[in-house]
This record gives structure tokens, sequence and C-alpha cells, in this order.
């Protein structure tokens, strides 16, 4: 039997020989399991650290890079939705919807939580980020607003009702809460 002017013997050669070369090339990072989905991967902003989720998602592991990337800490569980600051110390779990709320919402459900090398910080609740629940746009998922990620030790949100709150990373407090200057489309239209 010919597959394409070889025979299936050389197919099934080329292809043994291909597999192992691929395996013996591939480096050996010593890091935990976790999928090949390059959504299980969280980095920093300038790429020298990234976090990733062990087996089953029961930590999240942070790592410096580099030839062989060394462990800096660990937190417990996996938040998709994650911004890793530049110095690998912060680490910002947003609301696993990123910007939609779940039928089941609740004004307690967590929107960010801060952890500093590990340690958990401070957890806010949409009830600190949403004055008027009525704001909250859609039908069967809300839409609460976006992150806007890091500007130094600050990390921002702005919300459906034209604010952008800005928190410290080192402690999780509100820092700043000030009209978003620039209306979406949508905002525009209603405010006719």
């Amino acid at each position: 039997m010919h597959i394409r002017g070889t025979s299936a013997t050389a197919a099934l050669a080329i292809a043994t020989a291909a597999a192992s070369v691929f395996l013996v090339v591939r480096p050996a990072t010593g890091l935990p399991f976790v999928s090949d989905h390059d959504f299980d991967r969280v980095e920093s902003r300038n790429k020298r650290y990234f976090a990733i989720p062990t087996a089953k998602y029961k930590e999240t592991i942070v790592f410096e890079k580099g030839r062989k990337p060394r462990e800096l800490w660990r937190v417990p569980g996996w938040g998709s939705c994650a911004y890793l600051s530049n110095d690998g110390e912060y680490l910002v779990v947003g609301y696993e919807g990123v910007n939609l709320l779940e039928p089941n919402w609740k004004p307690t459900t967590p929107m960010l939580t801060f952890f500093m090398h590990g340690k958990q910080l401070r957890v806010v609740p949409l009830s600190a980020l949403i004055r008027n629940f009525d704001s909250l746009q859609g039908t069967d998922q809300k839409e609460w607003g976006m992150y806007q990620g890091y500007d130094g030790l600050h990390f921002a949100v702005e919300t459906v009702e034209g604010r952008t709150l800005t928190f410290d990373i080192t402690n999780g407090a509100l820092v700043d809460d000030t009209p978003t200057l620039i209306l979406r489309s949508r905002d525009r239209s209603k405010s006719r």
C-alpha cells in the first residue's frame, strides 16, 4: 500500500521519528501539569512573570521567567480573568464572567480579589463597584463594566454607571472614583 508515493512503513517511520524528535527537543521545565491552552496562563505586561494553574485548578502558581522558571508564590484556586503586576508581586483576580454577570449574581459577588506575594489582601464585592443595580444592562447576563488593568501601583475598572474606580494594589483600597470621560455609544444614545 502506498500513501502519496511513499510506503506505509516509511510514513510510519517518519511519523515516529518526528514525534521522538519533538519529545527530545521539548525543554524539561519541571512545571506542574497544566493544559496546553493559552487561556490557562496569565502574564505580566513586561512578560517577565507568569501565572499558571496546577492540575484541576486547585492553585495558581506565579513564576519568574528564565531558562528554568523560578516559582515565586502560590494562591488557592485559579482565576482566568487575572492580572499579574510587572514585578510579579501582585495578582488581581477578576470575576470569571469578566464583564458579564451570570443570572444568579448577588451584591456580594466577588469582582476583584487582590493578592500580594501569595497573601490575600482584599475582596471587592459588586456592591462596592455599582451604586444602582438598575443600571446593570442585559437580560440574562448583566453587563457591569470592564477591567482597565494596571497603571503603576493602581488597578482600574470602568462601570456601566460611567465611573472609573481606581484601587491601590498594595492593599486593595479604593483611591479614586471619577466620572468616565468617554461615554460608550450606547450610553450616548440613552442620554439624548
